[in-house]
C-alpha cells in the first residue's frame, strides 16, 4: 500500500511529542495515519473493509475517536469487521442512527426554508446544512443542529413558523434561540452571526448582508459566495479552537470544501478577507494539516502536535482547554515566559479587563477582581475542570500548549 508508513516514521530521529508534552509512540502515529486514510477512503465512497489488518486495541481507539468527532458513517463501515463481536451491533446502530438523523435533518431544513420563503422571511442556513450539500454524500457529514440566521426584525415571525412546524422553544443564548422537536431535532435561530463585541472583526466583516446572494429559485433564501463561506467556516472553527479546542471534523470540512471549490476561491480576495478577520495563520495551519494528513503525506512535529490535540478535543472541544488561549495571550502581552500556574490563578490586567470592564478605570482594584473571579470559579464546574488541568500540568506540557496557541495568532476575546 502506497505511503503506508509515511506518517508512522519517527520524527527528527525519535518519537514525536504531542502538545501535551508526552512522546507519541509508534502505535499512536500508526493509528493517526490509519484514521486519515479511513476518512479519505470514506469520502471517496468506499465502505468495504479496510485492507490493512487492524488489531483490537487499534479498533477500540479508532471507534472512540470516530464517536467523539462525529464521523461514524465515514469510518465505521470500514472497520466493523476488526471490532469485537459483542460490540458490532452497537456500531451498526450508530451508523444507521446517523444516516436516519441526516435524512430527517435535511428534510426538515428544506421544509423550514420553504415556509420561511412563503412568509417572506429573509434567511440563511449556516455551516452544517450547507456542508452536507458540499460533501460527496450528505449522510457522510454529521451535524448536531440546524443553524439558520434571519433578520433581527423578523425573529418573531420566524419563531411563529417554527412553532407552527411543531418545534418548542428552549434555551436562549447571546444571539440565538433554540427550538426543539423530539426525538432529536434542534434548530438554532440566529439573528447575528457574530457578537459585535466578542467577535468584533468578524462582526464588521460579515455585517453587510448585501454581500450575500440569493439562492437559486428563491427570493428570500440567501447564501455566502464561495470565498465568504470559507472565511465564515474558518472563523467558526477558530472560535471553537480558541475557547475549547476543536475536533478533526473541522479538518475534514476544510479538505472537502477546498477540494470542491478550489476554482472559485479567489486567492487575493480570500487573503484580504482572512487578514481582515485576523485568521491568516490559523487558516494556513489548519488547511496544510488537513491536506497533508488526508493525502497521507509526512507530517511535521508541529502538525502531529496539532492533530493529536484536535483528535483528543473532539467535535465540541473540552471546556478545560480554555486555559491555553488565556496563557498564550499573557505570554504574548508580557513578552516573556510566564509561570503558567500563577498566570491562571492571577490573570494579567489585560485579561481581567475582559471579565470585569470596570477595571479599565480602576486598575488599582485588580486584586479585588482576582478575589471575585476565585469565588465565581468555585461555583463554575468548567472553571473547576480548568483548575484541575492547571494543577496537574508540568512546565513542559504547559509550554507545548502555549506555543501551539501562540502560533495560531488568534487575538479573540472570551465570553
Amino acid at each position: 500500500m502506497e505511503a503506508v508508513a509515511k506518517i508512522d516514521q519517527k520524527i527528527n530521529g525519535g518519537n514525536a511529542e504531542t502538545s501535551s508534552g508526552e512522546s507519541v509512540d509508534a502505535d499512536t502515529l500508526r493509528r493517526c495515519r490509519i484514521l486519515g486514510e479511513l476518512i479519505a477512503r470514506g469520502l471517496s465512497g468506499k465502505t468495504e473493509t479496510f485492507p490493512e489488518e487492524i488489531g483490537r486495541e487499534d479498533s477500540k481507539w479508532l471507534c472512540q475517536a470516530t464517536y467523539e468527532n462525529m464521523m461514524d458513517p465515514v469510518i465505521l463501515p470500514q472497520i466493523i469487521d476488526y471490532c469485537e463481536e459483542a460490540g458490532k451491533e452497537n456500531l451498526r446502530s450508530r451508523v444507521h442512527y446517523s444516516m436516519i438523523r441526516s435524512l430527517i435533518q435535511m428534510r426538515s431544513a428544506t421544509e423550514i426554508g420553504v415556509y420561511f420563503e412563503k412568509e417572506k422571511i429573509r434567511h440563511q442556513f449556516l455551516k452544517g446544512t450547507m456542508m452536507k450539500r458540499i460533501y460527496p454524500n450528505y449522510e457522510l457529514r454529521d451535524m448536531g443542529d440546524i443553524d439558520v440566521v434571519v433578520d433581527e426584525s423578523q425573529i418573531e415571525e420566524a419563531e411563529r413558523v417554527l412553532t407552527k412546524l411543531g418545534y418548542t422553544k428552549g434555551a436562549s443564548e447571546d444571539h440565538h434561540h433554540c427550538f426543539l422537536q423530539e426525538p432529536f431535532l434542534v434548530v438554532e435561530l440566529h439573528w447575528d452571526l457574530y457578537d459585535r463585541h466578542r467577535d468584533r472583526r468578524q462582526y464588521l466583516y460579515f455585517r453587510d448582508r448585501s454581500c450575500r446572494k440569493a439562492l437559486k429559485g428563491r427570493e428570500f433564501g440567501q447564501s455566502f459566495d464561495p470565498v465568504d463561506f470559507y472565511i465564515y467556516m474558518i472563523a467558526h472553527s477558530a472560535r471553537h479552537f480558541y475557547e475549547t479546542g476543536c475536533g478533526i471534523r473541522h479538518l475534514v470540512d476544510v479538505y472537502v470544501y477546498c477540494t470542491k471549490k478550489k476554482e472559485e476561491l479567489e486567492p487575493e480576495r480570500l487573503r484580504k478577507g482572512l487578514e481582515a478577520c485576523g485568521l491568516v495563520a490559523f487558516e494556513r495551519k489548519i488547511r496544510e494539516l488537513a491536506f497533508a494528513w488526508l493525502e497521507q503525506r509526512p507530517l511535521t512535529e508541529e502538525q502531529v502536535n496539532l492533530l493529536m490535540y484536535m483528535i483528543d478535543s473532539g467535535v465540541h472541544g473540552k471546556s478545560e482547554n480554555g486555559i491555553w488561549a488565556m496563557l498564550a495571550e499573557d505570554s504574548l502581552s508580557s513578552g516573556e515566559e510566564i509561570n503558567a500556574k500563577f498566570s491562571f490563578l492571577f490573570p494579567s490586567y489585560t485579561q481581567m479587563k475582559e471579565l470585569y470592564p470596570w477595571l479599565e478605570k480602576r486598575p488599582y482594584l485588580l486584586p479585588a477582581g482576582w478575589v471575585m473571579r476565585a469565588f465565581r470559579g468555585l461555583r463554575d464546574r468548567e472553571a473547576v475542570e480548568r483548575a484541575k488541568k492547571v494543577r496537574d500540568m508540568d512546565v513542559k506540557q504547559a509550554w507545548k500548549m502555549i506555543d501551539l496557541y501562540k502560533s495560531m495568532d488568534l487575538r479573540l476575546t472570551r465570553d
